[in-house]
């Protein structure tokens, strides 16, 4: 079984064990792709994944050199764990963590019913400003 194009959503409870399940599949295809998507880790000791993505990209900003990885994070600057420094109620921050809002596909509306919804800062903070957890390594 191979797969030229392997899609992985909600990528945050994604794990080494399922990569390394799938990986050996992209073995017998000439150009495979692998696409991750999903909001930001739920806690600090889980998606691995998800942090070695991210860690990629950033040693790619650093060196100029990973062809192989299109990264893109529209999260806000900042962490769930200093979420005291950072204003949840700012639509400014909602519009710079949501580019559609530009496009009118998402509205200010919407994301103050999920605000609501969701009850918690730091849930709401992960989902719709783009907030990760500070990564525990072991």
């Amino acid at each position: 079984m191979s797969g030229d194009l392997n899609i992985i959503d909600e990528a945050y409870d994604y794990t080494t064990d399922q990569q390394e399940a799938l990986g050996p599949t992209l073995l017998a295809v000439p150009n495979p792709q692998f696409v991750y998507t999903s909001s930001p880790p739920l806690s600090a000791d889980t998606g691995e994944i998800l942090y070695g993505l991210r860690e990629r990209a950033e040693q790619m900003l650093k060196t100029g050199v990973d062809e192989a990885l299109g990264y893109r994070d529209w999260g806000l600057v900042g962490d769930l764990d200093n979420l005291g420094v950072i204003d949840v109620d700012d639509h400014r921050l909602w519009a710079a963590a949501n580019p559609a809002l530009c496009n009118g596909r998402l509205t200010i509306g919407k994301i103050a019913k999920l605000k609501k919804m969701l009850r918690s800062a730091r849930g709401f903070a992960r989902e719709c400003l783009g907030l990760w957890p500070v990564r525990q390594k072991s």
